[in-house]
């Protein structure tokens, strides 16, 4: 089957404008692809933990994760391409070339046995990432995503935006309003089929709302069916938003650092 073209929106995913005023990163740096240049930034100590934001997201988005996280690993945030400070050379947000950036980024680090948590868009390229190298990552964590998105929600212009999506897109986004319109425009290519799966043996957690209305359960389920190595949780009553400020669950994102660091320390299950 050839490659999967849709149209993706989703609400602008940002951080409070009060986190911006003083960096809790150790680093931020660029570092240039053939498919952009990604920007990115890192925190803590230990083995690394790559972090990855959705569609209309960027890096930062993470930081209320941030403290609970870098005490135990170094955390590495990149912006996807063409998001927030990365830059995108193609038409389209191509998952493909979104996870080849990624790996050239974590080999100019020298970082390996890489554990990675990725949301909607952030997992789908997550998935790639382990289709690419099936052995590279040690384990993951997929929340609100799958490696099918057989609908999206339509994409409203830059010009009927509300006023607060606007000024959320502008904080997330720094080359302003042309750098938004572009992600508006942009068409999302997946290629993965559920046999592109198979080889990778990534001790996986896919965590969903049972209400998703991009990636619903049955996608989800596709997902988890199609890797060797996963487990399941689905949250009753609860959408694509999932621990986020803009329409998840306070109490999930309480819970949500906790369960990521036990999944990432227990050994993988073994077959019966």
């Amino acid at each position: 089957m050839g490659a999967k073209v849709l149209l993706l929106f989703l609400l602008p995913f940002t951080v409070g404008s009060s986190i911006f005023a003083a960096s809790p990163w150790d680093t931020e740096g660029t570092y240039p692809t053939p498919w952009g240049e990604l920007g990115y930034r890192i925190a803590g100590d230990g083995p690394p933990l790559l972090l990855l934001h959705g569609y209309f997201g960027q890096g930062r988005q993470w930081e209320p994760f941030l403290e609970a996280f870098s005490a135990h690993y170094t955390v590495i945030a990149p912006d996807l391409l063409g998001h927030g400070t990365s830059t995108i050379t193609g038409e389209n947000f191509e998952i493909a070339a979104s996870a080849q950036a990624l790996w050239q980024l974590l080999d100019a680090l020298a970082l390996s046995e890489i554990r990675a948590v990725g949301y909607s868009a952030g997992g789908m390229t997550l998935l790639q990432m382990a289709a690419l190298r099936p052995t590279a990552i040690e384990a993951m964590i997929l929340t609100s995503s799958a490696h099918v998105l057989e609908a999206a929600p339509p994409r409203p212009a830059w010009e009927t935006m509300p006023p607060s999506f606007q000024a959320d897109m502008l904080r997330n986004h720094p080359r302003g309003v042309p750098q938004i319109k572009k992600l508006i425009s942009m068409a999302l290519v997946e290629t993965l089929e559920d046999h592109d799966l198979a080889p990778v043996k990534t001790k996986t957690l896919l965590l969903a709302g049972d209400r998703d209305e991009v990636f619903p359960v049955p996608s989800v389920l596709q997902t988890y069916q199609a890797l060797p190595n996963a487990q399941l949780w689905i949250v009753p009553n609860l959408g694509h938003a999932l621990f986020w400020p803009w329409g998840g669950r306070d109490a999930l994102a309480e819970a949500f650092p906790a369960r990521a660091l036990q999944f990432f320390s227990e050994p993988p299950q073994s077959g019966f």
